[in-house]
């Protein structure tokens, strides 16, 4: 007979989940106090210290100007003897003038020189830390909602007994562990063709669409929390990118990207189907969250994350490295769906 599985400890499952939720949360505070100092040398660079040296050009030059008029006007007259007077003081303060505006002419082009140089600096240390950023920000979630899943069937099976709950762990010996019977029918990712391009997102005009699918069911919004809750967060005015062709669809893709920019969340919503959508609208968070309240938790989830939608739900979650992700407590969707469910038309406008 094949030997059950020697499960001797959740807690330390537990407590590693805690582990990972607390290196992300001490990783991505580096990285952001990493981009907040090298954001605020830079902007002392560009404002304080340049207005600065420009201000002391001018006062020095100021200085140099007086210096040179009391030279004139030394050398102009002569004293009783007839002999100019020593203007030995003058000619020392013009020269001190002069190296002193030199100074600050100097200084002024190392400020804007160093400027340039530490932007580009930013620019390749953001380059070298966008790896661990995802990491953090979203296959570290992942890995979390693996675990909780992997935690809720370990309970399972130790309830069950070994014998009886060995036919279920036969998609784990196998390397997978799976929802019900989803693992029998592989879920598509979403066709990169679908998604807007760069200058689509950042030309995209103000607009709404018009959301036709039921309700989200409780189950399904609660299956989001673990993976939502690790995400950064992302302000209320930033844009969502719609297809105008998602209007009224009966399947929608969520899709969150790297931003174009400082406004955009990175969200995306398009239909599923075989072209891409032709034209594209922005509408700001706020507005879809208030048009639908149950995807607020779609769109708390890291970037890289996807999610397929349809009247019976959630089809399917990927993760930043188009992994299927399994959700926690997300048995029986189908029944969580049903009577919970009503029929939602609300338009982002």
């Amino acid at each position: 007979m094949p030997q059950g599985a020697q499960v001797e400890s959740f807690e330390l499952i537990k407590a590693f989940r805690a582990a990972m939720f607390k290196f992300q949360q001490q990783g991505l505070a580096a990285l952001g106090d990493a981009d907040s100092e090298l954001r605020r040398t830079l902007v002392w660079l560009e404002t304080e210290q340049d207005a600065f040296w420009c201000d002391q050009m001018r006062k020095r030059h100021e200085i140099l100007e007086r210096a040179k008029d009391a030279l004139r006007q030394k050398t102009l007259f002569k004293d009783a003897s007839g002999r100019p007077p020593s203007a030995v003081e003058e000619r020392e303060a013009v020269q001190l003038a002069k190296a002193r505006l030199a100074e600050a002419e100097q200084k002024l082009s190392n400020t804007r020189r160093w400027a340039r140089a530490l932007q580009k600096e930013i620019e390749t240390y953001k380059g070298s830390v966008t790896r661990l950023y995802t990491s953090l920000e979203s296959l570290l979630p992942a890995g979390a909602a693996h675990l909780d899943k992997l935690l809720v069937d370990l309970e399972a099976y130790a309830a069950a007994g070994a014998e009886g709950a060995t036919a279920s762990f036969t998609a784990a010996d196998q390397g997978t562990m799976s929802r019900g019977d989803s693992s029998q029918t592989p879920q598509p990712t979403i066709p990169k063709h679908l998604l807007p391009t760069l200058q689509q997102r950042q030309e995209a005009p103000a607009g709404g669409i018009t959301f036709s699918l039921p309700s989200l069911a409780a189950a399904h919004q609660k299956s989001l929390i673990l993976l939502a809750e690790a995400a950064s967060p992302t302000a209320v005015n930033q844009r969502v990118i719609l297809a105008a062709n998602a209007s009224g669809s009966p399947r929608l893709a969520f899709c969150r990207l790297p931003p174009a920019d400082t406004g955009d969340s990175g969200w995306c919503v398009l239909a599923l189907g075989d072209a891409p959508s032709e034209q594209w609208f922005s509408k700001d968070l706020a507005s879809i969250k208030a048009a639908r309240p149950d995807w607020a938790n779609i769109l708390a989830l890291p970037t890289g994350f996807s999610v397929i939608l349809s009247a019976s739900g959630i089809e399917a979650v990927f993760n930043a490295i188009d992994q299927t992700v399994d959700l926690p407590g997300a048995v029986g969707w189908q029944a969580a769906n049903g009577p919970e469910s009503e029929t939602k038309t609300e338009q982002a406008s």
